[in-house]
């Protein structure tokens, strides 16, 4: 299962959950930061 983590949670969560969730994302990494939420849904 793979992750979009809101912006709201610290980009650290991710590699503590990697080995449980693969290529989980944070939405800042992806250059989403304060993007509408349908631009995300859309990502």
């Amino acid at each position: 299962m793979k992750l979009l983590l809101d912006e709201n949670l610290s980009d650290r969560i991710i590699h503590r959950i990697s080995d449980l969730y693969l290529d989980s994302e944070q939405v800042k990494a992806l250059g989403l930061k304060h993007a509408a939420e349908n631009a995300i849904f859309e990502y």
